[in-house]
């Protein structure tokens, strides 16, 4: 029994490091987005 919530614990902090991941991921694409913007006008 002790295993599996050992095993439920890492598959949450996968979990939780893809979502920061991904929401980092955005925040630079949409800093790019913008840098892109600023150096063609």
């Amino acid at each position: 029994m002790q295993r599996r919530v050992r095993v439920w614990g890492f598959l949450n902090s996968i979990d939780w490091a893809r979502a920061r991941i991904l929401s980092a991921h955005e925040e630079l694409t949409d800093a790019a987005r913008k840098l892109k913007e600023l150096l063609g006008s």
